[in-house]
Order: structure tokens, then C-alpha cells, then sequence
């Protein structure tokens, strides 16, 4: 590993800190500083500090890095497809949990004005909807509809409409 200078002492401190503070959507912007840490061992050692605090606290699951030894061009983009993957399988994650929540909320709203059994009706209809907008035209039928057989035909009326 390269001698620290106190001018890298100082980054590796100030990335220290910034680190521990870091949330999502700042690690993108700490591990290009990583890259700049003198010495592939230290820039390894430092990457799966970032990675382990990422899989733990937010659930981002970044990869471990093979080759202690690669060069500081490689390291950049590697981290850089990496943060992307992770970033995106990240978002898909909460956002696909967000529309099953919208799901059950939907399902919990059909079950309070109608009966378990509209729910069963339309459990395939609600599953298989996959966008914000007509979960939500699904809610405002729940409230408008009249009865359960009113509710399945606007409800397939709904989803049969382009989003």
C-alpha cells in the first residue's frame, strides 16, 4: 500500500465522515472519491465498508469487488455499473413494495364496503395491475360503486382502459 500524506489523510477522513452520514442516494458520490485513495488495498478495504453499511442500513446490494489489485480506471467502472445495478434493482424494490401495499389497501377498501367475497372476485384483477394511475381509478370505483356487481363491471371497465 502507498505512504499516506497528510493531504490524503484528510480525504480519507473527510470520506470517513461523509460515509457514516451517507444515505442512498449519496453513495454514488463517495465512491468516485474511493477511487482516489492511494492503493488498490485501501480503495478495496474502503469499497466493502461502503457496501456492507449499503446492504445494512438500506438494503442496496452492491457486489464485492474480485481484484484487490485493479487499477484506478477499472475500480471507477466497476463501482460505476455496480452503484447503477444496485440503484435501480434499489428503486424497482421500493417501488414494486409500494404498489402491493396500494394492492392491499385497495383489497381492504373492496372488503369494508363489499364482503370478502368481491374481494375474491376481483383478486386476479388487482394482482395483475401493476401501474399507480389505475390502482387508483380501482379506489375511486370502490368508493363510487353502488353494489358488487356494479364494482366488477367498472373495475374491468378500468383496467381495460389504456393507462
Amino acid at each position: 500500500m502507498g505512504e499516506l500524506t497528510a493531504a490524503s489523510r484528510r480525504s480519507l477522513t473527510s470520506l470517513q465522515i461523509g460515509i457514516e452520514h451517507a444515505g442512498p442516494s449519496d453513495f454514488a458520490r463517495l465512491l468516485p472519491a474511493i477511487a482516489e485513495l492511494p492503493g488498490a488495498r485501501l480503495r478495496r478495504t474502503v469499497y466493502d465498508w461502503v457496501r456492507l453499511r449499503a446492504q445494512h442500513y438500506f438494503r442496496m446490494q452492491l457486489d464485492p469487488l474480485e481484484d484487490e489489485d485493479m487499477s484506478v480506471g477499472v475500480f471507477r467502472s466497476r463501482i460505476d455499473e455496480n452503484m447503477k445495478r444496485a440503484t435501480e434493482a434499489w428503486f424497482n424494490d421500493g417501488l414494486n413494495l409500494g404498489l402491493e401495499r396500494q394492492r392491499d389497501l385497495l383489497r381492504r377498501q373492496i372488503a369494508a364496503k363489499f364482503g370478502d367475497g368481491a374481494v375474491a372476485s376481483l383478486a386476479a384483477l388487482v394482482a395483475e395491475t401493476t401501474d399507480w394511475e389505475t390502482l387508483g381509478r380501482l379506489g375511486e370505483v370502490v368508493v363510487q360503486a353502488g353494489d358488487e356487481s356494479q364494482l366488477l363491471a367498472q373495475a374491468q371497465a378500468v383496467v381495460a382502459m389504456p393507462a
